[in-house]
């Protein structure tokens, strides 16, 4: 990290970016699949118009999401953001602003973030 380069550390990836020191899930992490309106990943609340899977957006579904830029958020944190999809149908990825009808919401709040990383 001191010389620039990133480093992956139990499921998050450690970025330095300009003069931001930054820690993303780390995407191979997030790997799972679940129903919509389940918790994704311990974190993420996802609810639309009808149940689909969610699972992480991976490099597949951002190539579908030509306007990612626009999000300002870094394209690792992208990789491991949740999409819905139909099997292999990439349908919303409400982080991109991709799809209708469809959100994302963190389950839990910064606190409970900051706990865990405190071990409390």
């Amino acid at each position: 990290l001191a010389e620039g380069r990133a480093a992956t550390l139990q499921g998050c990836l450690l970025l330095v970016k300009k003069d931001a020191f930054w820690i993303v899930r780390e995407p191979a992490a997030a790997d799972h699949i679940c129903e919509s309106g389940a918790i994704w990943d311990g974190k993420w609340k996802l609810s639309g118009p009808e149940a689909l899977s969610v699972r992480a957006l991976g490099e597949e579904g951002l190539k579908l999401c030509p306007n990612w830029r626009d999000s300002g958020l870094l394209r690792p944190i992208l990789l491991a953001s949740p999409a819905i999809w139909d099997h292999s149908r990439l349908i919303a990825a409400p982080l991109v602003g991709y799809g209708h009808g469809w959100s994302a919401v963190l389950h839990r709040s910064d606190a409970d973030f900051f706990n865990a990383v405190a071990g409390r």
